[in-house]
């Protein structure tokens, strides 16, 4: 009977455990997910952003290091519940009236707060009154965990005696869903796994090829931008080693202190990545590589390039976007030369649209090609390089308060995300989890907040599994698996 007793202990203590982290997370997430505290904190984000303290370098420090505690206060809350109780600063900025005109001029309050709350919402509502803030957004969130939400794993069950009311849900999932997630994890699991599990030895083989040639090299990086199988790019690092251990001594002088990277044509990349071409043999190799040390001019030039771009444009910061294709180095030159000569003519209209403000709180991505310019949905401004000059200045001048707002939304919303990713990581126990470049912090939150709530269900589909965030479904021949952020879930 003692030892019974011991083992019914044992196992209602790996139940409460396996338990306890689900029932957690569907708390957390009926109070306040983290898609739902970054819009409240929103508007006391763009009180205190340290952006508005350029001339105020002791404030703008302030409010850099309280920001980075906030945050961590509430990624703590949002994890486990709790949070260590600490002190945090700010300087808010206000209005006041000077001199007999009544001239408006910044003030800056200074606001201390104490957090002690154990919940998201309380610590939100403590920060946002602090600062006189109003609770409009916060209010029409619903404030109590619905029971009838959190579904148990059927551990519990099983350990209780109770009837599971989601069987007869796992007896219709098991014929197989169209257009879910679920019903794709149910096609495509058993053959993703086995496509991971047959390029595990392979990759080992890709590990062990790439230390040695970045030891052997002195490379700072080895990567490839390509749709190749992963056989592919274990063929290219093999004919690579042997054109090194060919030529030793050429090799080392051109490419220590570099990276490199495979690709479909050879180049230097605007990152000052040597790019070789698969499809080239060694002699092609090595005869590109003997340039080379002629494109190093041209990467010293452009950071100068940048520098005049943003002076015409009131300082605001140029930002290279990566994208699946490389972009040279040359024709990123070309692209600056372009927009450069299109600016230095309207600068009269660069002084009648800004007057004189300084942007260097807003980005550009300059881009070759003809397409409209956008403001994308990171806040930055993407403009091709053959707009008129005019254009150009117009578009920033009508969207530079929008597009500011964005980059603080993206601000906040990239620490919430990297939160959530990590969760997830770590439930899932994924081997890896990644997004593409056009899924949002916002999109990435609200995909990994769902995968967490349906926990129990998709489990076993995506437990030790590659993850790949996108708009679309695919499995890849290494078995990772690309699933789309709006995906479709079975369960009311």
């Amino acid at each position: 009977m003692k030892i019974f007793s011991t083992c019914l202990l044992t196992a209602k203590h790996d139940f409460c455990k396996r338990t306890t982290r689900l029932e957690i997370l569907k708390i957390i997430k009926r109070h306040l997910t983290v898609s739902e505290t970054a819009t409240a904190l929103r508007p006391f984000y763009l009180a205190v952003h340290p952006d508005f303290y350029g001339q105020f370098p002791v404030e703008r420090k302030v409010n850099e290091e309280s920001l980075k505690k906030l945050h961590e206060y509430i990624t703590d809350l949002h994890k486990t519940g709790q949070a260590k109780p600490t002190d945090i600063n700010f300087y808010v900025r206000g209005k006041q009236e000077k001199g007999i005109f009544k001239i408006l001029i910044d003030k800056y309050k200074y606001v201390n707060m104490k957090l002690l709350s154990g919940d998201v919402r309380s610590t939100v509502t403590t920060v946002l009154k602090s600062v006189a803030l109003p609770l409009d957004y916060l209010d029409t969130i619903p404030r109590g965990p619905a029971t009838s939400q959190i579904r148990w794993d059927s551990s519990y069950y099983h350990f209780t005696g109770k009837q599971n009311p989601h069987d007869e849900y796992y007896q219709a999932t098991s014929k197989l869903h169209t257009g879910t997630l679920i019903s794709w994890l149910q096609k495509k699991g058993p053959d993703a796994k086995r496509k991971l599990e047959s390029s595990q030895n392979i990759q080992e083989q890709i590990n062990e090829l790439y230390e040695e040639l970045i030891d052997f090299v002195g490379l700072e990086d080895i990567n490839w931008y390509s749709d190749w199988e992963i056989n592919h790019y274990m063929g290219c690092l093999r004919s690579f080693s042997r054109f090194c251990h060919n030529h030793p001594k050429e090799v080392k002088n051109i490419l220590k202190g570099r990276s490199l990277v495979f690709g479909n044509k050879p180049g230097v990349s605007l990152y000052g990545e040597v790019v070789l071409s698969s499809a080239d043999c060694d002699t092609d190799w090595m005869t590109f590589l003997s340039y080379v040390p002629a494109y190093d001019a041209v990467l010293e030039r452009l950071p100068y390039m940048e520098k005049r771009l943003s002076e015409l444009l009131g300082n605001i910061k140029i930002d290279r976007r990566k994208k699946k294709q490389i972009m040279m180095a040359t024709e990123y030159e070309l692209i600056l030369n372009k927009i450069l000569n299109c600016l230095r003519n309207c600068q009269r209209d660069v002084d009648r649209y800004f007057h004189g403000e300084d942007l260097s709180h807003l980005e550009l991505v300059v881009e070759e090609g003809s397409a409209p310019m956008t403001l994308s949905s990171t806040g930055k401004f993407v403009t091709p390089s053959s707009i008129p000059g005019i254009v150009l200045v117009k578009f920033i001048a009508e969207n530079k308060e929008k597009a500011y707002m964005i980059l603080q939304d993206m601000a906040l919303q990239g620490g919430m995300e990297k939160m959530i990713k990590k969760l997830c990581k770590e439930e899932f126990q994924l081997l890896s989890l990644k997004k593409e470049e056009n899924v949002s912090p916002h999109k990435m939150i609200h995909c990994c907040e769902r995968l967490l709530d349906d926990k129990i269900f998709l489990q076993s589909g995506l437990n030790n599994s590659k993850l790949n965030i996108a708009h679309y479904y695919a499995l890849m021949h290494d078995g990772e698996m690309t699933i789309p952020w709006n995906w479709t879930s079975d369960i009311s």
